[in-house]
């Protein structure tokens, strides 16, 4: 089931539901949106695939506080599409987040879109904290992209999925141009102690150099890496 409109969920019963998605992009939900839909999700009791897509609808700390409360209730859900790019999470708003994800104790699979949220360093730094506190991820596709990462930063990045115990594939988008051929070999570096994965796809912003592919063909001695891509 998908829904388009935030006021069709007063017409459906949400102790049933085993599966849905919202479709809400550019609607201007707002905190007092997403109270209305943490409410609602909190009621989903046996809830196990979910995809919020709330792109660009000012939505702040508070607004990812309500969101987080909501699904964390609904304790069943194994698979979750969090799209949340183009808001306003800043540090508070990805604390909340973040704390609330290491108590959604089924989570296997995650794919979460942060990107343009105003997180800075400090909120990249909760991001790490808590990443490896979900117990049981499996599968993460995270985007960070516009959110004034710098290069130390992504290596805390894949120090924080290192330490993840049960990650096998990854999709991170770093995206701001904070690699160059100065430090690429550094951040391969980094992702090669990741050895846990086994499909990997990397997104950042890096100019092609000579001797870029002979550094890319290193991460093949991860030892159970299968699947690689590194898209520029």
């Amino acid at each position: 089931m998908i829904i388009y409109n935030l006021n069709k969920i007063k017409e459906i019963d949400p102790s049933q539901l085993k599966s849905i998605g919202f479709e809400l992009k550019f609607k201007g939900i707002g905190d007092k949106g997403c109270n209305e839909l943490g409410q609602w999700l909190g009621n989903c009791e046996v809830l196990t695939d979910l995809k919020l897509q709330l792109k660009d609808n000012q939505i702040e700390a508070e607004g990812f506080d309500f969101l987080i409360q909501g699904i964390k209730k609904a304790i069943n859900i194994n698979n979750l599409q969090f799209l949340l790019a183009d808001n306003y999470a800043r540090i508070k708003g990805t604390q909340y987040l973040f704390q609330g994800l290491t108590e959604c104790k089924n989570l296997t699979s995650l794919k979460l879109d942060l990107g343009t949220n105003s997180i800075k360093i400090k909120g990249l730094q909760l991001v790490y904290q808590f990443l490896p506190q979900i117990p049981n991820l499996k599968y993460l596709q995270i985007n960070l992209e516009n959110n004034d990462m710098d290069f130390t930063s992504s290596l805390n990045l894949f120090e924080a999925i290192k330490n993840c115990k049960k990650i096998c594939s990854l999709d991170v988008n770093i995206g701001d141009r904070i690699v160059n051929n100065l430090n690429y070999q550094s951040l391969l570096q980094k992702i090669k102690e990741c050895q846990r994965i086994n499909t990997l796809v990397v997104q950042l912003k890096v100019r092609y150099f000579k001797g870029i592919s002979k550094y890319n063909m290193s991460i093949y001695k991860m030892k159970r890496l299968v699947t690689f891509q590194i898209q520029y």
